[in-house]
């Protein structure tokens, strides 16, 4: 949910389960449409690698695991017969495309220094 500066709430979204993800253009729509100042908060500074656990996602993994999420269901959204599937399962891939995305930006980011 988004709420203006007088409490009313002007965007909400409802999932249906732990997969449902909006998108970012809808949610920053919504928040231009009240006309707040952009806030300047810089860039942050680069963070050191968490400690490794065995059941994290490798940083040098991720790339490969989220071009397969984007190439996987963009393949599987050619085979569904009922288009609310097939939307679905292009949002993931689209989903999965925009964390590749920010994962360069903020590689990048870091290798300028911050």
């Amino acid at each position: 949910m988004l709420f203006d500066r007088s409490g009313r709430e002007v965007f909400r979204v409802r999932s249906r389960d732990f997969a449902d993800r909006i998108s970012d253009h809808d949610l920053l729509d919504a928040a231009r449409s009240l006309g707040s100042p952009a806030l300047d908060l810089g860039v942050a500074a680069p963070q050191p690698e968490p400690d490794e656990h065995k059941g994290a996602l490798r940083v040098d993994a991720f790339g490969p695991y989220f071009r397969g999420i984007a190439s996987g269901t963009r393949a599987l959204a050619g085979r569904m017969i009922h288009e609310a599937d097939r939307d679905e399962a292009l949002a993931m891939s689209t989903i999965a495309t925009s964390f590749l995305a920010a994962w360069k930006e903020r590689r990048a980011s870091a290798s300028l220094g911050g």
